[in-house]
C-alpha cells in the first residue's frame, strides 16, 4: 500500500515538473529533478530499499528549498532595486516640479519687471517728447530774442547816426557853413527813426 501511494506521489510529482518545463529557471535545470524521480522509479520497480528511495526524496526537497532560497533571494534583490529606482525616480520628479515651479515663478517676475520697463519707456519717450519741445519753444524764443535785440541795435546805431549828423548840421549851421535845406533833411531823418523807434512822444515835446 505504501509502495503505491508512493507511485502516485511520484507521479504526480513528476507531471508537476514537466509542465513546469515550459518556464524556464533562473538556475537548477530540470534535469536534476527529473534524474531524481527516474531513479526512484527504478528503484521503485526493482523493490529497492525503501531508505535510499526515502533519501532521495530528501536529497529532491532539499534541491527544492535551495532553489526556492535563491528565488527568494532573487526576489529580495529585486524589490530593493525597484525600491531604490522608484525613489531615484520619485526624487527626479520631485526636482522637475520644483525646477517648473521655480521657473513659473521667475517668468511671472519677468513679466512683472516687462511691464514695469514697458512703462517706464512710455513715461521716458513721454518726457522725451516734452522736452524737445521745450527745447524747440525756448530755441524759438531765443531766435526770436536775438533777432528783436539785432534789430534795436541796428535801430539805435541809425539813430545815434542821425543824431551826429543832427549835431554836426546844428554846428555848421551856427557857424554859417550850413543851411536851412541840411537841416530840413536831417529832420526828417531823425523824424525817420523817432518813428521807427517808437519816439514819437518826444516830437511832441519839440513841437510844444
Amino acid at each position: 500500500m505504501k509502495i503505491v501511494l508512493c507511485l502516485c506521489a511520484l507521479l504526480a510529482f513528476a507531471g508537476a515538473f514537466h509542465l513546469s518545463d515550459e518556464i524556464p529557471t533562473l538556475f537548477v535545470s530540470h534535469d536534476l529533478p527529473n534524474n531524481l524521480l527516474a531513479e526512484i522509479s527504478a528503484r521503485l520497480a526493482t523493490d529497492g530499499p525503501l531508505d535510499d528511495i526515502w533519501k532521495l526524496f530528501d536529497t529532491l526537497e532539499t534541491n527544492i528549498r535551495n532553489e526556492q532560497v535563491k528565488h527568494d533571494e532573487l526576489y529580495t534583490k529585486q524589490q530593493a532595486e525597484c525600491k531604490s529606482e522608484r525613489s531615484f525616480r520619485n526624487k527626479e520628479i520631485a526636482d522637475a516640479t520644483s525646477a517648473l515651479n521655480r521657473a513659473g515663478e521667475e517668468k511671472n517676475s519677468c513679466q512683472i519687471s516687462l511691464t514695469q520697463a514697458q512703462g517706464d519707456l512710455k513715461t521716458n519717450l513721454k518726457s522725451q517728447t516734452d522736452i524737445e519741445n521745450a527745447l524747440q519753444t525756448i530755441q524759438q524764443q531765443r531766435t526770436g530774442g536775438n533777432e528783436a535785440y539785432q534789430q534795436r541795435v541796428r535801430e539805435h546805431t541809425e539813430s545815434l547816426q542821425a543824431i551826429e549828423q543832427g549835431a554836426s548840421v546844428l554846428h555848421d549851421l551856427y557857424s554859417g557853413t550850413a543851411n536851412l535845406v541840411d537841416l530840413s533833411k536831417v529832420s526828417m531823418t531823425m523824424l525817420k527813426y523817432a518813428i521807427v523807434n517808437h519816439h514819437t512822444q518826444y516830437l511832441s515835446l519839440i513841437h510844444i
